[in-house]
């Protein structure tokens, strides 16, 4: 599936996107990189939800609800699981981003923006989670992110006034904080400053997780 330059809009009723005999379910192939490119295309949905489901998934230009959910999952298969260089937000819906095992996880880069303006949630989870120049901001709403692999670029920026966590997707993974620490999830200095002032609670690591924390 591959949107150029294009405005979807469903005035209020789901956008669903995917492969498959059910795409609700089933995954886009890719053709040649990714199953579904949106390239400076416009998905938008008001009260409704949208759903983008696709091996190798890649996101530029707006992806927005008001208070339907957005559901972005990538399968196996692609140049990269889901990457965003634009902009997903919604208003009082949840924002999902979900990645696969291959190569990148997930990917936000190049100024990605992944926000909800009002009481909405973001979640994120892959087994890779990478963000380069890149914001995830939540007005009031919690933001999770789940991976046993972050990586931050010092010019990207999480931010909200609601909770944050921050947790590995395996019980198992060693938790490394600092720039002297060990851990396969690991942040430096530099990687725990794009967190920035301003949340309820901020929480590294899970109540299950049996890995140990540097």
């Amino acid at each position: 599936i591959s949107l150029s330059e294009t405005i979807l809009s469903s005035s209020g009723g789901n956008i669903t996107l995917g492969g498959g005999l059910d795409p609700a379910s089933g995954f886009a192939a890719p053709s040649p990189f990714a199953g579904i490119s949106l390239d400076v295309a416009t998905l938008s949905a008001g009260a409704g939800s949208i759903s983008s489901r696709g091996k190798g998934l890649i996101a530029s230009g707006l992806i927005e609800t008001t208070t339907g959910n957005i559901t972005i999952t990538g399968g196996p298969g692609g140049s990269s699981t889901v990457t965003v260089s634009g902009t997903v937000q919604t208003t009082d819906g949840t924002i999902n981003l979900t990645g696969s095992a291959d190569l990148t996880g997930v990917f936000l880069d190049d100024g990605a923006l992944i926000q909800a303006t009002g009481s909405g949630n973001i979640v994120v989870e892959a087994p890779v989670v990478n963000l380069s120049v890149a914001t995830i901001l939540a007005a009031a709403g919690a933001i999770t992110l789940t991976a046993d692999e972050f990586a931050f670029t010092p010019d990207s920026s999480i931010a909200g006034s609601g909770t944050l966590l921050i947790q590995p997707l395996t019980a198992s993974t060693t938790i490394g904080l600092g720039d002297a620490s060990s851990g396969t999830l690991n942040l430096d200095t530099s990687e725990l400053a794009t967190i920035q002032n301003g949340f309820g609670s901020i929480t590294i690591g899970s109540a299950t997780g049996t890995g140990a924390v540097d």
